[in-house]
C-alpha cells in the first residue's frame, strides 16, 4: 500500500507507449539523480508514489515500478523491458503466450551503437526509423502492466479483451490508498482509439469523481498523406477519437509535432521524447509533496522549496470552467534571464508548441498555468522566490492574461532522455550551442512552459469537424464509422461532440474535401 493521492496511467498505442517508455526513463532516471548529495534534498520534494508503487527490500534497495497498463500489439523481440519477479505475483488471467524480457546491462542514457567502415563507434542513424517502446524502455515493469494482444492475431476483440482490462486496472486500484485520477495516452493515428473510449467510459462510472487527463498524441501530418484510403479512415478516426473520447475527461492535452518555424522534420523517436517532455511538465504540480514548507525551513535547500503545489482535481479544474477541456502545450528550453536579456519576454519569446495548429504565444488566452524547472540565470540557478518575481513580472507586461497558476521546481528535474543524442539530431530548438549546462543528459534542462485553455482550438477542432464530415463519405470512411458501431446517419452524433469543444459551438463547414 502506499501513501494515498496515486494516478494510473494507461497507454494505449505505439506512440503513447514510446512516449511513456521514454517518460518512465526519465523518471527512473531522476530517482538516481536523488540518490547523489548534491541533489537528495529535493528527493523529498517529490512524491514517486503518485506513479509509481514502492518495494523496498534488502537485496535490492528501493525500486519504483510504474502503475500501469500498456496496451498495445505483442512484444517485439530483443527488446530492453523487464517485469518485476517480487512481489508482485503473476499473471493468472493472460490466455496467450508469454514472452518475458529482462532488462539489459547498458546504460540508459547511452544510444545504439554501430560501427561504421573506419570503425569508430556511430550512433546508429535507423534507429529512430525502427523503435518500439520495448526497445526504448529500460525500466521494469509489472506483469499486470501488460495488456498485449498476441502476436499475428490483430486486434484487441473488445468484447474479449475488455475485461482483461478492466481487472489490470482493478488491481493498481486495489492496492492503492486513494486514487486521485488517471491518465490516459493514446496514439490518435492507432486502432486503439474504440478500446480507449470504451475504457474511460467504464472509468467515468467506476470512480465517480476522480478525473481523467487524456494526452491524444499525433504523429500525422495529413497534409504529406496522399493515399485516399489511409487518409479517409485518419480523418474519421481522428474526429471521432476526440469528440467521443472528450466527452469522458477533465482535461485533454492534444500533442502533434513541433508547431515553430525552427523545427523542419521530426522522426518517431524525437517525437516520443518531445511529448514525454510534455507529459513531466502537466504532471508535475501534482507529483509535490504535503511538506514543503516544514522541509524548507528544517533543511534550507540551496535553491528553495517548490512554489504552486496542487492536485489532480483541482488542476482539472482551472481549466474546467473555460468551456473546453481543450489545452494546449508550449515550452521554452533555456529561458533567457539575465545577461542583457529584456526581462519582459521571457514569457512571451523562444517557445515551441507541441498542440497542432496552435502557435506558441497567443493574447487570447483564457486560462493558463506556467511552469518553470530549474530556473537559472545563465550559469547561475535562482532560488525559487527570485524565479517567481521574474516570471511575474514578465507576465505583467503581456497585460490581457489569466495565468491562475504557477509552479517553480528550484531542481532541474531531469528531462532524462535514453538516445539522448540521437533524438536531439537536427532539433534546433535544443541546439547545442544553447546548452549553458553543457551535454544533455540527466544533468537536466531548464525548462518553462506553458499550459492554457484558448480559443485558438476553435479552427482546430472546425477542421477536424471539417475532415471527418469529408471523410465520412468516402467508401473508406465508412468502414472506420461502422468499427466504431456508427451509420452515416449518425455522424451529427460526432459533429455535435466536435461543435461543443469550441466556445462558439460553431458547428462544421460543409466545404468539399475530395480522396
Amino acid at each position: 500500500m502506499t501513501g494515498g493521492n496515486e494516478i494510473i496511467t494507461l497507454q494505449f498505442g505505439a506512440l503513447a507507449n514510446a512516449t511513456g517508455a521514454t517518460f518512465w526513463n526519465s523518471q527512473d532516471a531522476l530517482f538516481q539523480v536523488l540518490l547523489e548529495d548534491e541533489w537528495k534534498e529535493y528527493g523529498a520534494f517529490l512524491n514517486a508514489e503518485v506513479l509509481h508503487t514502492t518495494h523496498d527490500s534488502r537485496r535490492t534497495g528501493v525500486k519504483h515500478t510504474p502503475r500501469l497498463v500498456i496496451v498495445d500489439d505483442a512484444l517485439q523481440s530483443g527488446g530492453n523491458a523487464g517485469v518485476v519477479d517480487s512481489p508482485v505475483p503473476e499473471v493468472t488471467t493472460w490466455g496467450g503466450s508469454t514472452e518475458i524480457y529482462h532488462t539489459s546491462a547498458n546504460s540508459p542514457s547511452a544510444p545504439p551503437q554501430s560501427t561504421d567502415p573506419r570503425g569508430a563507434s556511430t550512433q546508429d542513424r535507423s534507429f529512430p526509423t525502427q523503435w518500439s517502446w520495448n526497445t526504448i524502455a529500460q525500466v521494469e515493469f509489472n506483469p499486470k502492466s501488460l495488456a498485449l494482444a498476441p502476436r499475428g492475431s490483430g486486434l484487441f476483440d473488445p468484447s474479449r479483451h475488455a475485461e482483461e482490462i478492466e481487472e489490470k486496472i482493478r488491481y493498481f486500484a486495489e492496492n492503492c490508498d486513494n486514487v486521485q485520477g488517471f491518465h490516459v495516452a493514446l496514439d490518435e493515428g492507432s486502432e486503439w482509439g474504440l478500446q480507449a473510449c470504451d475504457t474511460l467510459r467504464d472509468l467515468q462510472d467506476s470512480f465517480p469523481n476522480r478525473p481523467s487527463t487524456l494526452f491524444l498524441q499525433n504523429s500525422n501530418d495529413m497534409s504529406e498523406i496522399e493515399q485516399g484510403a489511409l487518409k479517409a479512415r485518419l480523418l474519421v478516426r481522428r474526429g471521432i477519437t476526440l469528440g467521443q473520447l472528450s466527452q469522458h475527461c477533465n482535461l485533454v492535452v492534444p500533442l502533434a509535432k513541433p508547431h515553430s518555424p525552427s523545427v523542419s522534420t521530426v522522426d518517431n523517436l524525437q517525437l516520443s521524447v518531445l511529448h514525454a517532455m510534455a507529459w513531466d511538465c502537466v504532471s508535475l504540480p501534482y507529483r509535490f509533496t504535503e511538506d514543503l514548507g516544514q522541509h524548507a525551513r528544517s533543511n534550507r535547500p540551496s535553491f528553495g522549496s517548490p512554489i504552486g503545489m496542487s492536485d489532480m482535481k483541482s488542476y482539472c479544474d482551472l481549466f474546467c470552467g473555460s468551456g473546453s477541456p481543450l489545452v494546449s502545450f508550449s515550452a521554452r528550453p533555456y529561458p533567457a534571464v539575465g545577461n542583457g536579456n529584456d526581462p519582459t519576454q521571457l514569457t512571451r519569446t523562444g517557445f515551441f508548441s507541441l498542440s497542432p495548429l496552435t502557435e506558441p504565444w497567443d493574447p487570447e488566452t483564457t486560462v493558463e498555468s506556467l511552469i518553470w524547472r530549474g530556473p537559472a540565470n545563465g550559469l547561475s540557478r535562482l532560488r525559487s522566490t527570485q524565479a517567481l518575481e521574474t516570471l511575474d513580472a514578465s507576465l505583467a507586461s503581456e497585460r490581457f492574461r489569466c495565468v491562475r497558476h504557477r509552479s517553480i521546481f528550484p531542481m532541474a528535474a531531469p528531462l532524462a532522455l535514453p538516445y539522448h543524442s540521437t533524438a536531439y539530431v537536427d532539433l534546433e530548438i535544443f541546439d547545442s550551442s544553447r546548452r549553458p549546462f553543457g551535454e544533455l543528459d540527466i544533468d537536466g534542462v531548464p525548462l518553462l512552459s506553458r499550459l492554457r485553455s484558448s480559443a485558438m482550438f476553435d479552427a482546430v477542432v472546425l477542421d477536424i469537424s471539417k475532415g471527418f464530415s469529408a471523410g465520412a463519405r468516402s467508401a473508406w470512411g465508412k468502414g472506420e464509422l461502422e468499427r466504431w458501431g456508427l451509420e452515416v446517419s449518425e455522424c451529427d452524433v460526432v459533429t455535435d461532440a466536435l461543435s461543443d469543444l469550441t466556445r462558439e459551438g460553431g458547428g462544421s463547414s460543409d466545404d468539399d474535401m475530395s480522396f
